[in-house]
């Protein structure tokens, strides 16, 4: 994308490019707080929903995403995501990464999401 950019500028010096430069800096999110929040926001569900017990769709997929990133972008152990996931056990937060792990593979629009969330987050 930076190439692009690059390119771009080069070529067309009288127009600002929209999309490519940002403006504000990278959030950089360093505590499952923020992670939850993040995730909750671009999904519109409420950050309290996902930490809880509740096994809707609308929050069990945001909710195992928030635990692929904190696992996978912030090197949290899984019972501390466990733990802080509404005190799941270690194989559940085990499961979600998987889970999303997988999904990456097929899921282009999953892939759209996190790398947009990553994105966002300073990764």
């Amino acid at each position: 994308m930076k190439s692009v950019q690059r390119i771009l500028s080069n070529v067309i010096k009288d127009k600002k490019l929209i999309g490519f430069e940002s403006t504000q800096p990278a959030l950089s999110v360093k505590t499952m707080n923020e992670v939850v929040s993040t995730v909750a926001e671009h999904y519109h569900v409420r950050g309290e929903d996902m930490l809880g017990p509740m096994r809707q769709r609308e929050y069990m997929i945001p909710r195992q995403i928030a635990m692929y990133i904190s696992k996978e972008y912030l090197k949290k152990s899984l019972k501390a995501i466990g733990d802080f996931f509404g005190g799941r056990d270690h194989t559940s937060v085990m499961h979600a990464v998987r889970k999303v792990d997988v999904a990456l593979q097929s899921d282009r629009q999953l892939l759209r999401d996190i790398n947009g969330l990553k994105q966002e987050m300073g990764y």
